[in-house]
């Protein structure tokens, strides 16, 4: 876990419940992001006040290292979105690659295993790329394409050729950010569009994505703009698992 203190800051702990068997794991990283992934924790650093960068820990201070430097020197590849898939860990981050796009890498903890997927879109189009949910050993994420004017969906288990397209929901509304979010449910999940026009069920696979039939119900936007002056946000779906039920 990350705590702080007076003289270190935000530092990296860990605990067994008990007084002597609560720790510091390391110092000078300001640790955040923490994303457990099987037995280890990823989560993202700036060590020596360098910009931040992939760390992984088995919460030992030896077991506590630098997953791979993937912007060289003391530049950042700032990764985000960290997203655990089985024994796997998606994020999003810059590269030494190119200074404009972001790109979706997968990691399972060591240097080699620490490798872009191949890119769904190109220059500063990238910068539209996000993961949107994870179901069974998959994660889905969305690419915009090269004029921007869209975005795609695909799915992926981690490697190259299990990459695939989720063609059914390319006609889905670019409007709103993220434009789409999901919400887990059994063994599917929930795609919800931000103008919360459409629903769909998705296994991760676009054979396994369809509309959902609401027998007629519309969907509406909840706009907060009369309460609280901000921009239209939307009421995302939540899933209710003692009850298999789904609220929207």
């Amino acid at each position: 876990f990350n705590a702080r203190d007076v003289r270190n800051g935000d530092e990296l702990w860990t605990t067994d419940g008990t007084d002597a068997g609560t720790q510091q794991v390391a110092t000078g990283l300001s640790p955040w992001q923490l994303t457990p992934v099987g037995r280890v924790l990823f989560f993202t650093a700036s060590a020596g006040g360098c910009g931040d960068e992939l760390w992984v820990s088995d919460g030992t201070p030896s077991g506590t290292r630098l997953v791979k430097d993937l912007v060289s020197g003391c530049g950042g590849s700032y990764p985000w979105d960290l997203t655990a898939v089985g024994d796997l860990l998606f994020f999003l981050a810059w590269s030494d690659v190119s200074e404009i796009e972001r790109g979706l890498w997968v990691s399972d903890g060591t240097a080699d295993g620490t490798r872009p997927l191949p890119r769904r879109c190109a220059g500063a189009a990238c910068l539209g790329q996000y993961i949107v949910a994870t179901v069974g050993m998959r994660a889905l994420f969305g690419a915009r394409t090269e004029d921007a004017q869209r975005l795609e969906y695909w799915s992926s288990d981690g490697s190259e050729g299990g990459t695939e397209p989720l063609e059914k929901l390319s006609t889905l509304s670019l409007e709103g950010w993220p434009p789409l979010r999901g919400i887990a449910a059994q063994d599917r999940v929930v795609l919800a569009a931000w103008d919360r026009t459409e629903l769909f069920a998705s296994d991760g696979t676009d054979a396994g994505t369809q509309r959902m039939d609401l027998g007629g119900v519309q969907l509406a936007m909840c706009d907060r703009t009369q309460h609280h002056g901000a921009s239209p946000t939307p009421n995302w779906p939540v899933y209710w698992p003692e009850k298999g039920l789904l609220l929207f």
